[in-house]
């Protein structure tokens, strides 16, 4: 009897120091979650769509969840006047860009953690790694920094501010995204992080498909591929369409 006291209570200890252990360490098994889409189709028609997450935490502590599209390069242009008329004069490009970024927080960020950790992790708008080529100060770049991010707030392919994550009970949370009609395709990133006491103990990462299906699919795909006769067949439809127009007209 005391023998097996004796390997329980053992047993019991080795368990209360590997927990002890763990706790401070990054764990990629103390957060689970799940999707309610793994993929979205855009067909003809396609006017957004609502994405919820789950998600259920095995330790103490705030989240935070990042959405992040595909990457691309991008060019942001200033605009003067000349002669009395804007046109545009300097320009700035910008490399791996997320095509579309949203995040979510269970508290303001501020009281989560630090910078540092935000930075790392990229959590936050202030803390997205936009990378300028060239050799521009942080000063040169900032303007156009700013201007980019406003540009896909504008389009709605940027948060203007976090989502909410809401929890259920102590470990079972759920945030919803609602996805514009103009969303990219591509293949998509979900990071959610938990933070206890300011340092990242867990991390978890999932992935979400967002495509053209259908007819719109061909249409994407043909306009990509042949982007001069793309071009040439809207104007010339947009040209028969004013002429069928204006005959209709005249014989009213």
């Amino acid at each position: 009897m005391m023998r097996r006291l004796f390997h329980i209570s053992l047993c019991a200890l080795f368990a209360f120091a590997a927990l002890l252990s763990a706790k401070p360490s990054m764990a990629d098994d103390v957060l689970a979650v799940d999707l309610s889409d793994r993929s979205i189709n855009i067909t003809t028609g396609f006017n957004g769509a609502r994405l919820s997450i789950h998600g259920v935490k095995m330790l103490p502590g705030d989240v935070a969840l990042t959405l992040t599209g595909p990457e691309r390069r991008m060019v942001v242009r200033r605009k003067d006047k000349v002669f009395g008329m804007w046109m545009n004069r300097e320009s700035m490009t910008f490399r791996n860009i997320p095509a579309y970024y949203d995040f979510a927080t269970s508290r303001p960020l501020q009281n989560i953690t630090d910078r540092a950790v935000l930075e790392e992790n990229t959590i936050g708008l202030d803390f997205l790694n936009l990378e300028a080529l060239g050799r521009a100060s942080p000063q040169d770049v900032e303007p156009y920094r700013e201007a980019l991010i406003r540009n896909k707030q504008v389009a709605g392919l940027y948060a203007l501010e976090p989502e909410t994550i809401g929890f259920i009970n102590n470990q079972f949370f759920r945030v919803d995204f609602d996805l514009p009609p103009n969303v990219p395709s591509g293949e998509y990133k979900i990071e959610t992080y938990l933070i206890n006491e300011g340092v990242v103990v867990g991390r978890h990462q999932s992935t979400l498909r967002i495509g053209q299906v259908g007819a719109s699919a061909s249409i994407y795909k043909f306009a990509n591929q042949n982007e001069i006769f793309y071009g040439f067949a809207a104007v010339l439809l947009a040209l028969m369409s004013g002429i069928i127009g204006y005959y209709i007209m005249r014989r009213d």
